[in-house]
């Protein structure tokens, strides 16, 4: 029988698999000889939990090297049938248009900032960064948007379970720092990350939230030399904040219909 202590406690097989599949996707690909030396398993235990995803359809085998597969695409779509795109991604493509920058919605979720629809103006620039990426909160303009809509609790918990870690010379790590970053953008309506996750990469947000919900935020990205604090004050922040409100009316309209 259990006991309280152990029903909390992570299953050890779960870990070893996530741990695993978490590996396959920063490299791409791996074989069970390069997993096992990454991971410090033996070889034969690597190889029974990929046969296992395998048969699972969870991986692909090629060549003797194992791949995430495409079933991981239904569980992600899946979780993206949550959020209100049919209001939001338009907007996001009209300022696209209007900023000739690059433009993409987020959202959080367990404390961790995911990237989810991206459009790209004339001038945008290609980063790297796809859709379904996730990053740690406070170091993205569009996370720390996010945080100013959250309890000073939440924001501790959040915190508390996943630090402050350093990305760039710019990355904000102290918590002091941080929250009154937040009440700034409390006062100001958003958020900046001026070359604190990328170098050389200014970003300006917003969040998107109602009354009863924080849906995610906004943010328009571009080059440093471009996207001088100065510029994205005037002319960005103006196209950004009619964006976000727009859809924040939306968003109250269709729950009153």
């Amino acid at each position: 029988m259990l006991n309280e202590n152990d029903i909390d406690r992570p299953v050890t097989t779960t870990e070893t698999t996530f741990e695993i599949l978490e590996e396959i996707k920063e490299l791409g690909e791996a074989t069970p000889t390069e997993l096992a030396k990454k991971l410090d398993y033996s070889k034969s235990t690597i190889h029974r939990y990929l046969v296992t995803l395998e048969k699972g359809n969870y991986l692909l085998r090629e060549g003797g090297k194992f791949k995430i597969s495409m079933c991981f695409l239904d569980f992600g779509m899946e979780a993206k049938q949550r959020l209100p795109l049919e209001y939001v991604c338009p907007r996001v493509d009209d300022l696209a248009e209007k900023t000739g920058e690059a433009v993409w919605f987020y959202t959080e979720e367990n404390g961790l900032c995911f990237h989810i629809y991206r459009a790209q103006g004339d001038n945008a620039i290609v980063t790297g960064t796809r859709e379904g990426k996730v990053s740690k909160i406070h170091y993205l303009a569009s996370g720390k948007a996010i945080l100013s809509q959250y309890s000073e609790s939440r924001i501790a918990k959040i915190l508390d379970k996943h630090g402050l870690p350093k990305r760039t010379e710019n990355t904000i790590t102290d918590r002091d720092e941080l929250m009154g970053q937040i009440e700034q953008i409390r006062d100001e309506g958003v958020a900046y990350n001026l070359e604190e996750s990328v170098t050389g990469i200014h970003c300006i947000a917003a969040p998107i939230a109602t009354e009863s919900r924080v849906i995610g935020s906004i943010g328009v990205v571009g080059p440093s030399t471009r996207l001088e604090k100065s510029y994205m004050d005037t002319e960005i922040k103006k196209h950004l904040m009619d964006a976000t409100n727009t859809i924040q009316v939306d968003l109250e309209m269709s729950s009153n219909q």
